[in-house]
């Protein structure tokens, strides 16, 4: 028996809150009013250097986990390995039945065991893995995922694999400490509705103009974090850090950040193209040709890194900098026009 549930690369793959949940409701056009409304502000942590923390650059949803029923299309439950332990059977046929019932598991494993990670058999890497489908015949899971490549895209794991890697991850949790980020069963909201909100568009693009949030400020505090526009100063901040190697840097991720400031200016231009065609603006050409520029210099940007760090050299952080300063200019100047176009 072969059972797949449905799936589409998603639009936003930077992080994998994004990806292993877009990829299933960027699936359903339905879902689209909602995205457009949404994904608008960015955040950053002002005070890693401080506190020795990861630097995070990220779309920002009110902060909370998207996995927890943080995307309204989703219906969520997790457990975690305090109660998987009294699985009679393996994980195999847990996530098997699951999928049976529509559901799509997202299994916290150890990548060492996975054989189209980039970590099989030289890491052992906590993360997790989303399943959209099995072939009882050929003892396989449908999976998407990164490959050794670094590209998000759909693979195929052996069942072996997946027990051998959960149960890894079992015994890093039960019996050395490793901090349990649970498992998730995933299920696509049917029922739910939603409207293009012009009204929440505005008021976000405000926000990132004004370098700041209105979202959820009841239930964490927003004085730690850059908005918007202010961003940008946080990550020239960061990758000055990276060029004097200073040591309060924890857990580098240089090409995901640029990655992720790409990611945002091509929503902003599908999001600019999904509000023309829906009679929202007009005349929109000249702003659209402007994000489609921020587009080009933050793609050239991540470029640079990755092919300095492939040939070892150093990184062009002048360039950067000044690139920076560039974009936040332009960006401020199209959301600007943008605003006054709704």
């Amino acid at each position: 028996m072969e059972k797949t549930l449905q799936v589409t690369q998603p639009p936003i793959f930077g992080l994998l809150r994004w990806a292993y949940t877009l990829n299933i409701t960027s699936s359903y056009e339905k879902t689209l009013p909602w995205f457009y409304s949404n994904f608008i502000q960015m955040y950053g942590n002002k005070h890693f250097l401080q506190q020795n923390k990861e630097f995070y650059f990220d779309f920002y949803r009110g902060g909370r986990w998207e996995f927890n029923n943080n995307n309204p299309y989703l219906l969520s439950h997790n457990t975690g390995m305090d109660l998987l332990q009294h699985l009679r059977s393996g994980i195999t046929e847990l996530a098997i039945d699951f999928i049976n019932q529509e559901y799509y598991p997202v299994l916290y494993i150890d990548e060492y065991y996975i054989s189209y990670s980039f970590a099989y058999q030289s890491l052992h890497l906590p993360h997790h893995l989303m399943i959209y489908g099995y072939d009882d015949d050929r003892k396989i899971f449908h999976t998407m995922a990164f490959g050794k490549k670094g590209s998000f895209s759909k693979h195929e794991v052996s069942f072996k694999e997946v027990e051998t890697a959960f149960q890894s991850m079992f015994r890093f949790i039960m019996n050395e400490g490793y901090k349990d980020e649970q498992t998730y069963f995933f299920k696509f909201n049917h029922d739910y509705e939603y409207s293009l909100d012009l009204t929440l568009i505005k008021n976000q693009l405000r926000d990132y103009v004004e370098s700041k949030t209105s979202e959820n400020t009841i239930n964490r505090n927003t004085d730690n974090d850059a908005y918007g526009l202010e961003t940008y100063d946080y990550l020239q901040l960061y990758f000055e850090a990276c060029s004097r190697k200073d040591p309060n840097l924890f857990n580098r991720q240089d090409v995901r950040q640029l990655h992720i400031l790409y990611e945002h200016k091509k929503i902003m231009v599908d999001r600019i193209n999904y509000l023309t065609e829906k009679g929202c603006m007009s005349r929109a050409e000249k702003i659209r040709d402007g994000y489609k520029a921020l587009i080009d210099q933050s793609f050239l940007l991540r470029h640079s890194i990755m092919k300095a760090r492939s040939k070892k050299e150093e990184y062009p952080y002048a360039q950067m900098f000044n690139q920076f300063d560039s974009m936040k200019n332009q960006e401020q100047q199209l959301l600007e026009a943008l605003i006054d176009l709704l």
